[in-house]
């Protein structure tokens, strides 16, 4: 009854209360299903989940689904203190209860009397692996594998030292804890006392103390009056910060903890964050009961109160005004402008104007003549603030505001130069030298006009009007786009010398001094565009579903949301001051870091349970299931999508399926048979994906599509085929000995051709070498002539050792050719000179061409294209190779053909026999299908028809 008292005067007192801005947060109470909005304390186990320790028991949170764990006896008291020591939870109720998470349910452990018979400290898990606490009878650790409690004390301290004690933590493997005046320090090398340096009148008062270990100071902080000790060279002294002392003066605290290096004192009446570095000190939540905070996986903070549930807060930068806002017109804020000292003035949907000025905390309205809608709220080049309502324009001054003119229909932008002023209105555009003066204004068109920009050339702006853009010079039309189509903003960017423009279609459009492009699509369907900025290298935009952020050279696009931490999705307006973002909501005004990322974090998945057949399984191995039915039951955590994150499966490497957003189970019929893997992931609100869990899963197909089915089935067609195949292929082996004694007759006859052929190429070869060692030894000296036969015993060598193969190497056939055309020199002399190329071959000694293919080429350019030429008689031999095979060109500088004809005595008598035979040669090497050799003789010739030798083509493939 006392409790419920207390409750209702702190709702009484936050009701009567508000702040002008505080941390943007969205509230989890039980309209959202929150069992109980009265929460002692919260806290993220290893796996990432939130246990609420609540007035009526304790619950799991999961960012979607609260699930009850109540314990095996008290059931209904309240219970606290989380904490994990070896993968387990523990927690604690106020009549001395400890339990440990089992399953769904807490089990209680058995606590000796002479450890605490009730009243101790929060648990700790201590540097040895153990469970610690303090308490009224001394400092206990209970070993979680043997459950056997150990009394812990310093020797040097007695039971009434411990008298009421009420904390315990631990820090680096450290417990600490208080006594009635000392705080003790238990650690692996021992313990360690400290005293501490209290103001006179409070000594053996630390039992209502709370000691805060932090990552570099330990604190200790009263919880009445809000008085802060710091721990400074083996004591404790009080902490010198008048604006802090002044603050937490006659607060009473709930809990105190550190995070990111910075003290958060939990009060009756709010939040209190100190930075010992900066000696800066904030009070928010004022109006709220804080008792806990926590972090969760994704870097967002849990705050848990009295009375009003949890508090979800995805970043503390990001600053909402005003703090009491319950929605309503009032909250509704469309537009922001500069006030030119670091401020900014906004205009309310219902009618307001006010500003908040730079490094002050509330928000001052500015009266205005009527509560009327207000259309526009334009700050010029020169500084000076207009707003329009109710068909009349006012100039903002300091806190009031000045009428400038006569009525005008509804202003809906305004844009003045150092010359000129331009008016857009719900009529058209109006022109002039003034605002001053409704006289003094042009009509320049008629229609709805809704925003004007600058352009590039300082005599022209744009107009954004429902029928398109127009471009205006003073009072003329100059020129049209997107005729048609209405205009929700536009902008010029002077760096990038271009206007961007956004389209009630969803397009936006780049426009530059020689080109229209396409810069992006939005891709939600209805998706409003009521203001774009400019801010290094983005475009931002404020939209009717969030703030979006696109980069210009990569196009790529961020989007932030109630989720990110907005307090609604709807964006009038944006503004950027100094380093932060301002933006005008439907639901009040923001203030961002400049810098705001998106929460980067992946869901987590973990598996629940099992059911085939509605009995329930522990593990994920499964094993010759004869059902085509199982249902699986997972977990998910993902606080940022707030449950709007979905379930997407897979059976071994095949198409993914997915479930509706919040769908934790997967109830899977008419399974793949035989499928060995099921693949299961939660997919965001982000679309970032967890990672994926693998299920073994095997389902027992039905008899006839069973192994033993389909070998019996195998078997008996093969047994009816077995005759009518053997009857086949009696026929076929008939057939194929026919073709096959056909093919080596046909074999049989192109080699016996071949070796004829090189068999009668031989002694033809053997007598053109004789005949020229005879004209040697007549004509010429007898050393020449030895020199001579010598060579020709090599070349006769080489030639009887290729005879009986069938192919030589490249390397080899220029070898011996090599040799063939030195006889040859010698005979003809200094006149005579000859080249054989293969720089273009890769590897000429593993590449093969028929025997003596080249060489009747060669001998027919000597003896009857350079025999009978006069001076210089010249022979290339060149090889090259790509794609299509191996080319040899032979070429000589001879007569040429056809005056070498005029030479013979008789056709007959001297027809080049070798000419003959490599031809019939080449058409059998065709024939085999080892080689596809083309042929082609050219003959040359001067410009003037002057025979000027002949050109020997061979393309050889197929080595």
């Amino acid at each position: 009854m006392v409790r419920a008292l207390l409750l209702l005067v702190i709702l009484c007192y936050v009701a009567a209360r508000s702040s002008a801005q505080s941390p943007e947060f969205r509230q989890i109470s039980d309209l959202d299903n929150l069992p109980c909005n009265e929460i002692y304390d919260v806290y993220f186990d290893n796996k990432g989940f939130l246990w609420i320790g609540t007035e009526i028991g304790v619950f799991r949170y999961d960012g979607h689904n609260f699930q009850s764990f109540s314990p095996d006896k008290h059931a209904g008291q309240a219970l606290t203190g989380f904490t994990t020591v070896n993968e387990h939870l523990y927690v604690f109720n106020f009549l001395g209860d400890i339990f440990e998470a089992k399953g769904d349910s807490f089990i209680a452990i058995p606590v000796p009397e002479w450890v605490l018979p009730h009243h101790y400290s929060p648990l700790s898990e201590g540097f040895d692996g153990q469970l610690w606490l303090s308490g009224s009878e001394g400092v206990f650790s209970y070993h979680t594998e043997t459950r056997i409690w150990t009394n812990r004390t310093p020797k040097h301290l007695s039971k009434d030292d411990f008298f009421n004690t009420r904390n315990s933590r631990s820090r680096k493997e450290n417990i600490w804890f208080t006594s009635k005046s000392e705080v003790v320090r238990i650690g692996p090398d021992g313990s360690k006392t400290y005293p501490v340096d209290l103001d006179e009148g409070r000594i053996n008062t630390l039992n209502r103390h709370i000691i805060t270990p932090g990552e570099v100071d330990v604190w200790l902080c009263d919880i009445l009056d809000g008085s802060l000790l710091k721990l400074h060279d083996s004591s404790f002294v009080a902490y010198p910060d008048p604006e802090l002392k002044n603050l937490l003066k006659n607060k009473k605290l709930t809990n105190m903890k550190e995070f990111e290096g910075k003290l958060f004192f939990m009060l009756y009446d709010g939040l209190i964050i100190h930075d010992p570095v900066s000696k800066k000190s904030e009070w928010i939540f004022r109006d709220l009961p804080i008792t806990d905070m926590e972090t969760d996986p994704e870097g967002n903070l849990w705050f848990s109160t009295l009375g009003y549930g949890l508090l979800y807060c995805p970043s503390l930068q990001i600053r909402s005004y005003p703090n009491n806002r319950m929605g309503g017109s009032t909250y509704k804020f469309t537009y922001l402008v500069p006030d030119g000292e670091g401020g900014v003035y906004y205009s309310r949907l219902s009618g307001g104007i006010g500003r908040i000025p730079k490094d002050y905390d509330q928000m001052i309205e500015i009266a205005g003549p009527v509560q009327a809608d207000i259309s526009a709220l334009i700050r010029d080049e020169q500084g000076s603030v207009y707003t329009a309502f109710n068909n009349y324009i006012f100039e903002v001054r300091g806190n009031r505001l000045e009428q400038i003119n006569a009525s005008f229909p509804a202003t809906k932008d305004i844009l003045v130069t150092n010359n000129f002023a331009y008016l857009a209105s719900s009529s058209g555009l109006h022109f002039g030298s003034s605002l001053r003066s409704k006289d003094t204004m042009k009509m320049v068109f008629y229609g709805w006009c809704r925003r004007l920009s600058r352009s590039g050339n300082p005599e022209q702006i744009w107009a954004g009007t429902t029928d398109g853009l127009y471009l205006v010079e003073k009072d003329s039309l100059i020129s049209k786009l997107f005729i048609g189509e209405g205009v929700q903003d536009i902008l010029w960017v002077p760096e990038e010398k271009s206007l961007y423009c956004a389209l009630l279609s969803g397009n936006i459009y780049k426009i530059s001094e020689d080109a229209v492009s396409p810069f992006k699509k939005l891709k939600n369907p209805g998706q409003q565009v009521y203001r774009m900025r400019w801010h290094k290298g983005n475009l931002w935009l404020a939209t009717s579903r969030g703030l979006g952020k696109i980069n210009a050279l990569t196009y790529s696009e961020t989007w932030f949301d109630i989720r990110d931490g907005l307090s609604a999705n709807v964006i009038y307006d944006l503004l950027f001051q100094d380093d932060f973002i301002w933006l005008a909501t439907g639901n009040g005004l923001q203030k961002l870091k400049a810098n705001l990322a998106k929460n980067a974090s992946s869901p987590l998945i973990y598996f629940r349970s099992l059911h085939i057949n509605d009995q329930a399984f522990d593990s994920l191995a499964i094993h010759a299931i004869s059902t085509d039915h199982i249902l699986l039951s997972f977990d998910v955590l993902s606080y940022y999508s707030q449950g709007e994150y979905h379930l997407a499966y897979a059976f071994d490497n095949g198409e993914w399926q997915h479930l509706p957003a919040g769908q934790n189970a997967l109830n899977l019929m008419n399974i793949p048979r035989n499928s060995s893997r099921l693949l299961v992931r939660a997919i965001d609100a982000k679309g970032l994906s967890s990672e994926t869990l693998t299920i073994p899963l095997y389902v027992n197909p039905p008899f006839w599509q069973r192994t033993w089915f389909y070998i019996a089935q195998l078997i008996f067609t093969f047994a009816i085929m077995l005759v009518i195949f053997r009857i086949y292929l009696r026929q076929l082996r008939r057939k194929q000995a026919n073709a096959l004694e056909k093919a080596k007759l046909k074999t049989n006859l192109i080699e016996s051709q071949l070796t004829a052929l090189k068999a009668q190429m031989n002694p033809h070869f053997i007598f053109n070498s004789l005949n020229s060692i005879y004209e040697l030894i007549v004509f010429s000296e007898t050393k020449e002539a030895a020199i001579y036969l010598n060579k020709f015993a090599t070349l006769l060598r080489k030639v009887l050792e290729n005879s009986e193969k069938e192919s030589i190497t490249l390397s080899e056939e220029c070898e011996w050719l090599n040799l063939y055309l030195e006889l040859e020199k010698l005979r003809f002399g200094d006149d005579f000179s000859y080249q054989i190329n293969m720089d273009q071959i890769n590897e000429p000694y593993t590449i093969l061409v028929p025997t003596m293919l080249l060489q009747p080429f060669v001998e027919n350019a000597v003896k009857h294209g350079l025999l009978h030429k006069q001076g210089i008689k010249r022979l290339e031999i060149e090889f090259s190779e790509d794609e299509n095979g191996m080319l040899c060109l032979i070429t000589d500088n001879g007569v040429g053909r056809k005056k070498a004809s005029t030479f013979r005595k008789s056709g007959k008598e001297h027809k080049s026999f070798a000419t003959g035979a490599i031809l019939r040669r080449i058409s059998m090497l065709n024939a085999s299908g080892k080689y596809a050799i083309q042929l082609d003789i050219e003959d040359l010739e001067y410009p003037n028809g002057k025979a000027a030798g002949t050109q020997v083509r061979l393309v050889i493939q197929g080595w």
